[in-house]
């Protein structure tokens, strides 16, 4: 076999279709490895990563491995970073699911040490600092401060995804799942404004950083102009209002 049709071979086996993956998990692994991860998303997240085309990626939030097996189908490398102190079981499926898609090659899990937050960031941002990478995906803690660390580590990337962007107020009433304010804030106030995509009830959002390539990638602008919506100042007002009266109300409440 010629290295061409080799390398073509290996292109079609490492991107699996989004049936092909969440059935393999499924019925190899158990319902239980894909638990808590975006294999629901997938379809939308591959579209992004076909235009994006990372060549090495940087993911905060490691879980059972399945979002970091997606990544590494199309990446060259994949380093996903967790805490130490993160279930050992989360552990031993990350392990198992790559082993199973023989993708632990591609894939460097990092789990920071510490005795407490301060510690893991530290540890965290030592390693992160001496990484390179060209796109980032943010999926760890909910809380603003730690998403604003955590982008601040990896926005020298120039292009970041972010999880879980469910904002509140009447427009998300509909929306039963756990919606995440704090993290839509920090996204909503990033420069230059981030673009938001996906399912009414779970949204991501793309930063792209301003003197980023990517900017000038028509496949990449394009599909951000008919796939996704800028955070406009409008947009970022009713939820900073939202935000105001949800926040006041669950101080209310504490007190």
């Amino acid at each position: 076999m010629s290295n061409a049709v080799e390398a073509s071979s290996a292109k079609e086996e490492k991107q699996m279709t989004h049936e092909n993956l969440k059935k393999t998990l499924v019925e190899g692994l158990g319902r239980d490895a894909i638990e808590g991860s975006i294999i629901s998303h997938e379809t939308i997240v591959r579209a992004l990563l076909e235009v994006i085309k990372p060549k090495r990626v940087l993911e905060i939030g490691t879980r059972h491995g399945v979002s970091s097996s997606l990544f590494a189908q199309y990446a060259d490398h994949v380093i996903t970073v967790d805490v130490e102190k993160c279930p050992e079981s989360y552990k031993e499926w990350a392990r198992k699911v790559w082993d199973f898609l023989g993708l632990s090659d591609r894939i460097t899990p990092f789990y920071a040490p510490g005795v407490n937050w301060k510690g893991y960031n530290g540890s965290k941002a030592e390693f992160i600092k001496k990484q390179d990478f060209d796109f980032a995906f943010i999926d760890g803690s909910h809380r603003a401060k730690d998403v604003e660390f955590d982008f601040d580590l990896v926005k020298k990337s120039g292009c970041v995804l972010f999880h879980d962007y469910k904002p509140i107020g009447p427009k998300y009433a509909d929306c039963k799942n756990s919606r995440y304010p704090e993290i839509v804030q920090v996204i909503n106030h990033l420069k230059p404004a981030p673009y938001v995509y996906g399912e009414h009830r779970s949204q991501y959002a793309l930063w792209i950083s301003k003197d980023s390539p990517r900017r000038k990638d028509p496949s990449v602008m394009e599909f951000l102009e008919n796939k996704a919506e800028k955070v406009t100042l409008m947009s970022r007002l009713a939820h900073d209002f939202h935000f105001r009266r949800h926040t006041s109300g669950s101080e209310a409440e504490d007190e």
